[in-house]
C-alpha cells in the first residue's frame, strides 16, 4: 500500500499534508536534505519503499503527564532512532533480534513523509495519528507494516 491509498482511506486525514524527502542513498544525504528546523517539530512520519509501499509509520513527540511533548522532533528521531530500526549509512536496518538487526533495505528506494502536526484542528497529538494511521494500513491490509511488528 502507498501513501495516497493509506490517505484516501479516510476523511479525518485527507487535508493533512505530508512533506516528502527523496533521491538520497546515505544517511548523510539525507541528513542534508532534512531541513534542521525539524529537530524540535513533532509530528508522524511515513517510511515508503518503491516497490514494497508503507514500511513504517511513526512519530515524535510524545507528551508526559504534565503535558509536555519530549525534546526529539522528527528529523531527530527519524536519523538517530534505533528501536524498532537503525538508519545506517547507506540502508535503513530493523527487525532487531539476539542484539543484532536481521535485515535492511537500501535507502535510495524509499521516500520519507512527515507532518508537523503543529496547528492541526483534529490530530494534536502525534502518537494518536500514528495509532490512527497503523490501523487503517492493518484494516485494509490486514497485518501490520514490514518493521512495525506490534502496537
Amino acid at each position: 500500500m502507498k501513501i495516497e491509498e493509506l490517505i484516501n482511506l479516510s476523511d479525518n486525514i485527507s487535508n493533512i499534508n505530508f512533506e516528502r524527502i527523496t533521491d538520497f542513498d546515505s544517511k548523510k544525504q539525507l541528513t542534508d536534505s532534512f531541513d534542521i528546523e525539524y529537530n524540535n517539530q513533532h509530528g508522524v512520519y511515513i517510511f515508503e519503499h518503491n516497490i514494497e509501499g508503507i514500511i513504517y509509520i511513526g512519530s515524535s513527540g510524545k507528551i508526559d503527564s504534565q503535558n509536555k511533548k519530549t525534546k526529539q522532533g522528527i528529523r531527530l528521531r527519524i536519523l538517530q532512532g534505533r528501536f524498532p530500526y537503525m538508519i545506517s549509512n547507506s540502508e535503513i536496518k530493523y527487525n532487531y533480534l539476539n542484539g543484532k538487526y536481521n535485515n535492511n533495505r537500501h535507502l535510495r528506494n524509499l521516500t520519507i513523509y512527515f507532518n508537523n502536526l503543529e496547528g492541526n484542528n483534529f490530530f494534536t497529538l502525534p502518537t494518536v495519528l500514528e495509532h490512527f494511521l497503523i490501523q487503517l494500513y492493518y484494516n485494509e491490509t490486514n497485518k501490520l507494516t514490514l518493521i512495525n511488528k506490534k502496537i
